[in-house]
């Protein structure tokens, strides 16, 4: 696999869509400019005579930099630092950049990963990601289509190289920055679909399988929400997520797909993401006993969300575990 962008999209914790008038096309009423993070953790272990606790923690810092062209959405920047070895430390950037025909998304490419986007009529039709951004590559390394319900997405169809969605640290398989921009467009919560995934693969490492596999992920809506995931594997249920939301404003409802309206579902149903913000995540496969949770709280200025914060603990008699982190969200 290529050299991928392993920084997380700091608004891993929601799902997108918004207000325009097909598939590929972002017109949110509220523009994101800027999204600060801040995160903590400490896991500590027990080894024969005492605990052993390693803690790490992050103070807040911007992690996206958006630019617009009037509604159009044209770039985000992932500000980092280089230090030389005199020890002066400079600020650089990495960039994912969006093409349009029109209106209509149609290519999204950083400097090590491209997404290609293809339509039929207003719906959104195929997502091919590549893992270099050299256009001659021929072979895509992970394919999405879509099966509609209606105007509503009811089963997506991920044909991935098995490799590459092999799980890395605490079962998260390590993905790209395209990657996970892509998950998160398509589902609610970015970070169990990527376990997901990388769930569903060893799985099907296990039965044997080489190569490419294909992993069906069937989506159930409460209104304008999508209220359950079910992953499957040669038909048989490998996970299941669990969603539900508050009944604000979603700032990234839209991005990067989305079957238009003005939020006037009667109207116009939407066909991707989520009208409002998660507020649990319940992870299980087949014959838990208890699913991995997680939550999320919100402050507002009005309807839109300035800051959301997760919390996720584990434990038992030789490991305890606790990750924090709250996401910070600026407008225009």
């Amino acid at each position: 696999m290529k050299k991928l962008l392993v920084l997380a999209m700091a608004a891993a914790v929601v799902s997108l869509m918004g207000a325009c008038k097909k598939d590929g096309v972002y017109n949110p009423k509220q523009k994101i400019a800027k999204v600060y993070s801040e995160s903590s953790s400490t896991d500590s272990y027990f080894d024969g005579a005492e605990w052993q606790t390693n803690s790490y923690t992050q103070s807040k810092e911007l992690v996206e930099d958006w630019t617009w062209d009037g509604k159009l959405l044209t770039q985000i920047a992932y500000p980092y630092t280089s230090e030389d070895g005199n020890g002066n430390v400079t600020t650089m950037y990495e960039y994912t950049k969006f093409t349009y025909d029109g209106k209509q998304l149609t290519e999204v490419n950083s400097d090590w990963e491209r997404m290609a986007i293809t339509y039929d009529g207003k719906k959104l039709d195929k997502i091919e990601l590549y893992y270099s951004y050299d256009k001659a590559s021929s072979e895509p390394n992970a394919i999405f289509t879509f099966t509609y319900d209606g105007k509503k997405i009811s089963k997506m169809t991920a044909n991935i190289e098995n490799e590459d969605f092999g799980k890395g640290k605490n079962g998260r398989p390590q993905m790209g920055r395209m990657t996970r921009m892509l998950l998160q467009s398509l589902t609610p919560d970015v970070r169990g679909t990527e376990k997901m995934l990388a769930a569903t693969c060893e799985k099907a490492r296990k039965a044997g399988a080489k190569g490419r596999v294909n992993v069906d992920m069937l989506l159930t809506w409460d209104g304008n929400n999508i209220s359950k995931i079910e992953a499957k594997y040669t038909g048989m249920t490998v996970q299941t997520i669990e969603y539900t939301y508050d009944d604000k404003k979603n700032p990234y409802q839209g991005f990067l797909f989305t079957l238009v309206g003005d939020l006037q579902v009667e109207d116009n149903p939407l066909a991707f993401g989520n009208e409002n913000n998660i507020t649990s995540v319940k992870m299980y496969e087949p014959g838990d006993e208890e699913p991995y949770t997680e939550n999320y709280t919100y402050t507002y200025d009005g309807k839109w969300p300035v800051s959301c914060s997760s919390k996720h603990e584990n434990a038992d008699d030789w490991h305890r575990y606790s990750y924090s982190k709250t996401v910070y969200y600026e407008y225009k």
